[in-house]
């Protein structure tokens, strides 16, 4: 397959997180699952099942970029060519698939330990509010649970760890980010704040890790 994506869209609570950004966090959709022309069964647009949803996906994410819209990244079009890659690439590339729930006060599924390597990470929201999982990378050397670097301001949550990509669903959705984890701690998080009912209706409460929304694992 073509090179694995990471995904990231920005919103106002990652903006909040104060947690260090991968320089790998822009959207690298025009890299996604292309290949050269000489490649049988594929063309500058991807594999064939999905090259209306990829050119679409492009289309609406440049236009996005030139108007300044926010509400193209939420748009039922994008989403739609968004889930039908997803479930291609977690169908036919064979990434193994963290499956993780979101209540409203907790994180399930999310196991202690995980393999390394790229992974599919999909969060269905089972709440009654919209949610997230940022995935970051406790980076090297700090020795601190991950509840700990919470409680720290945000230029010191900076440079303790790195967001890698982050998944957000409104209730009842899923969605699916797919990263390349390397050995090490990584934490998972809900900077949306409570109130939220839908992505594109923050609310104004706490933040969703104060109630129970964030937990750590490690990749081998």
């Amino acid at each position: 397959m073509g090179r694995l994506r990471h995904r990231r869209r920005p919103r106002v609570a990652d903006r909040r997180s104060g947690i260090g950004h991968s320089r790998t966090d822009p959207d690298h959709r025009q890299g996604l699952l292309v290949r050269p022309a000489t490649d049988p069964g594929h063309d500058a647009t991807g594999p064939a099942p999905i090259q209306a949803d990829v050119a679409n996906l492009l289309a609406l994410a440049q236009h996005g970029a030139a108007t300044g819209d926010p509400a193209t990244l939420t748009s039922p079009d994008l989403q739609t060519a968004d889930r039908n890659i997803d479930q291609y690439m977690l169908g036919e590339c064979g990434y193994p698939q963290l499956q993780i729930t979101a209540t409203d006060t907790a994180y399930q599924g999310i196991p202690a330990t995980i393999s390394s390597g790229a992974v599919g990470i999909t969060l269905d929201n089972q709440g009654r509010e919209a949610h997230q999982a940022l995935i970051v990378h406790i980076n090297d050397g700090v020795t601190e649970p991950f509840t700990t670097l919470l409680t720290l301001p945000p230029e010191q949550r900076a440079q303790a760890a790195t967001a890698l990509g982050s998944v957000e669903v409104d209730p009842g959705q899923a969605a699916t980010v797919f990263l390349r984890l390397t050995p090490g701690r990584y934490g998972a998080v809900d900077f949306l704040a409570q109130g939220t009912t839908r992505l594109d209706a923050p609310g104004n409460g706490d933040p969703h890790y104060q109630h129970g929304l964030q937990t750590e694992f490690t990749a081998t």
